[in-house]
């Protein structure tokens, strides 16, 4: 449901047409995915698309989910994910 709120809070149709997005969203990068991962995406938006009638494709879900997730972790998180490996 949180997501759900976030789609219908941020995205915007461009002004010339097409997709709802984020217009905040200005950088685009390709993201390599495990199929798995992929297949997981797809059927999260399906359910979002299917119950709520949001227009959610499986990146945009991953682009939300990937601002939640460095929105809320903290340097010292991030710097214990770089020990880890050590």
């Amino acid at each position: 449901m949180q997501v759900l709120a976030e789609v219908e809070t941020r995205f915007r149709v461009p002004p010339r047409g097409g997709r709802p997005s984020d217009p905040k969203w200005t950088e685009r990068r390709l993201v390599p995915l495990a199929p798995k991962t992929l297949q997981r995406l797809e059927e999260i938006a399906a359910k979002i698309r299917e119950r709520h009638g949001a227009g959610l494709e499986p990146m945009q879900l991953a682009a939300l989910l990937l601002e939640r997730t460095t929105e809320r972790i903290s340097q010292t998180e991030a710097e214990d994910l770089l020990d880890a490996r050590d």
